[in-house]
């Protein structure tokens, strides 16, 4: 389950749920830029997923959004959440899995601000 959160009256919102038995399809965003650069353009990607797939569960990986960022979301019926990571452990298992320069250039990317622009 990945929704703790809870409405303004303390009603707990819409619980997601990754598991494939409920046959809903699981998209995952992964965000690399500063958090405050969550802008127009990443709003709008995400729409458009819940556009064509309703039903779907959204994750939005990243390093700094909040967790209760997409909660209105949730109060409208759709599943978005977001997943934090912690960025040494990821390097660590992008170390692991690949080569160091990967894992290095995917944490300098996360960690240095820019805009939405310039990853395009």
């Amino acid at each position: 389950v990945l929704s703790q959160s809870t409405a303004p009256g303390g009603a707990p919102l819409r619980r997601c749920s990754l598991q494939e038995a409920d046959g809903r399809p699981n998209f995952f965003l992964l965000w690399s830029l500063h958090a405050m650069q969550f802008g127009q353009l990443a709003y709008s990607s995400l729409e458009a997923a819940l556009f064509h797939h309703p039903d779907a569960n959204v994750v939005v990986v990243s390093a700094g959004l909040q967790h209760d960022l997409f909660d209105d979301y949730l109060r409208e019926g759709y599943c978005v959440v977001s997943a934090s990571i912690d960025l040494p452990q990821a390097q660590g298992l992008l170390g692991a899995a690949t080569s160091q320069d990967l894992a290095a250039s995917f944490i300098r990317l996360v960690d240095a601000p820019r805009d939405e622009a310039s990853m395009l």
